[in-house]
């Protein structure tokens, strides 16, 4: 899928894992979602990704260097807002793995 028909998907919403009339395939994983949200910057579903990171942590780590690599403002925000809610929580190696991608 190339990146406007991904946007066009991601603008919908959409986390239905079927093929659509028009050809794209959205998603029904919550990972690879939020992994659209933060390449699109999709901030309308910025929710979804806190939500993610919050109850699923060991698979949030690869969102947590997304978000930490990108070069949008909000989406360290974002990243640094979660971690330090769930830190205390966190199993070890996982919140090592997160603190070095942020430093």
């Amino acid at each position: 899928m190339n990146s406007l028909s991904t946007m066009s998907c991601v603008s919908r919403g959409c986390r239905c894992g079927r093929s659509h009339g028009d050809g794209l395939q959205c998603s029904s994983s919550p990972c690879r979602w939020c992994e659209l949200v933060i390449k699109h910057r999709y901030h309308a579903a910025r929710a979804d990704v806190e939500t993610f990171l919050r109850d699923d942590q060991a698979m949030g780590i690869y969102l947590y260097g997304e978000l930490m690599l990108s070069s949008s403002r909000k989406h360290k925000v974002l990243a640094r807002k979660c971690l330090s809610a769930v830190a205390n929580e966190m199993d070890a190696n996982s919140l090592c793995v997160v603190c070095s991608v942020r430093n």
